[in-house]
């Protein structure tokens, strides 16, 4: 199912998500609701239709290259051998890597193999 609307508008103003589900938010939205709205959003395919439609397809295809990048990063490869892999800038790269190091934790917690 495909979202049929989407109107967000930041700091003080109106957000109304329609979803397929009848799953709707309309309320004044401030910085935190549109993280709050994603937690209605439940599988891989409804992530990856709500991406689509906010973002451009250079946003989308950039935000999926940079979590390529961390993953790479967090298999063990060096930065030069992520720059060749992902056909990236090394400050791109190396952008990532800082993230995964000094982040909060979340970017490294996704990205890690997992173990079973």
């Amino acid at each position: 199912m495909f979202i049929k609307t989407i109107a967000c508008y930041c700091d003080s103003m109106i957000c109304q998500l329609y979803f397929a589900k009848n799953y709707v938010i309309n309320r004044t939205m401030n910085k935190n609701n549109v993280f709050v709205a994603l937690t209605g959003l439940k599988t891989a395919d409804e992530f990856e239709q709500f991406f689509q439609e906010i973002l451009t397809p250079r946003e989308f295809e950039e935000m999926k290259k940079r979590y390529r990048i961390c993953l790479e990063l967090s298999k063990g490869k060096t930065v030069q051998e992520v720059c060749k892999t992902c056909e990236v800038a090394s400050a791109t790269v190396v952008r990532g890597n800082r993230i995964l190091k000094y982040g909060n934790g979340l970017l490294k917690k996704i990205t890690q193999p997992k173990t079973e």
